[in-house]
């Protein structure tokens, strides 16, 4: 079962506020269910006996993703211009939020370098002193 996504936040904006999801053409569908196998987020499901794809879960699609709408052979799914997102991103002013969440990333991830040194918080070579 598809966990549904449609209440939580991109980078700190309501889901239900962003208007990107796919659009599917059911009569350019002509059922390969690549996009059903293909997206990770559980957006699609598969209609029988026809074997048509639907639309599931629309805001499970991950915002800017169109990943479908590319390998489909049919031409079958399109998405909003990627002004939509440009606009939420300009409209919310979510890169201070993005730059939260990006050094909570690297904060979990502080990888040893190839040099033997570690990482400081603002990602600058830090030698490793050996006892």
């Amino acid at each position: 079962m598809t966990t549904d996504m449609s209440q939580t936040k991109w980078h700190g904006v309501p889901r239900k506020e962003i208007l990107w999801f796919p659009v599917l053409d059911a009569i350019k569908c002509i059922g390969c269910e690549l996009c059903y196998v293909t997206c990770g987020r559980g957006v699609y499901n598969m209609v029988f006996p026809a074997r048509k794809a639907i639309v599931e879960s629309p805001y499970n699609c991950m915002v800017g993703c169109s990943t479908c709408a590319v390998g489909c052979p049919s031409s079958a799914i399109t998405f909003p211009p990627r002004e939509v997102v440009h606009e939420i991103e300009k409209k919310y002013k979510i890169f201070q939020e993005v730059h939260k969440e990006a050094e909570e990333k690297r904060n979990k991830r502080l990888p040893e370098r190839s040099c033997g040194c570690s990482t400081s918080k603002n990602n600058t070579c830090v030698p490793t002193v050996k006892k």
